[in-house]
């Protein structure tokens, strides 16, 4: 409703925002789609980022790449937390662990 109202209103253009984990790499990024794909299933259950990223495409949006910046790969911990946070607000602390360990016993199979 939302959204046709602000198209209602004039608008043109309305942000989506991302949907991180659920979108295709050029084939020189193996690696980080390898590794996307694997963070995107085991994190499904509890975020969605495929069932997000279905109901995104009924609006034909126009994809945009995301990038983000930082310093060294001493921030990408803090950054991963705060990501974590952002997009799973409500997680407890053993959901949390949960599902580090799942990435850890994941991490093992390869």
């Amino acid at each position: 409703m939302s959204a046709a109202a602000f198209r209602d209103e004039g608008a043109e253009i309305m942000s989506l925002s991302g949907a991180p984990l659920a979108h295709e790499y050029p084939p020189e990024a193996a690696t980080i789609s390898a590794l996307s794909d694997w963070l995107s299933d085991i994190l499904e259950p509890v975020y969605g980022f495929q069932s997000l990223h279905r109901f995104k495409e009924k609006f034909q949006p126009r994809y945009e790449t995301l990038s983000l910046l930082f310093r060294d790969e001493g921030d990408l911990a803090r950054i991963g937390a705060g990501l974590t946070r952002a997009f799973l607000p409500d997680a407890s602390l053993r959901q949390f662990a949960g599902a580090g360990l799942e990435l850890l016993r994941g991490a093992g199979r390869d």
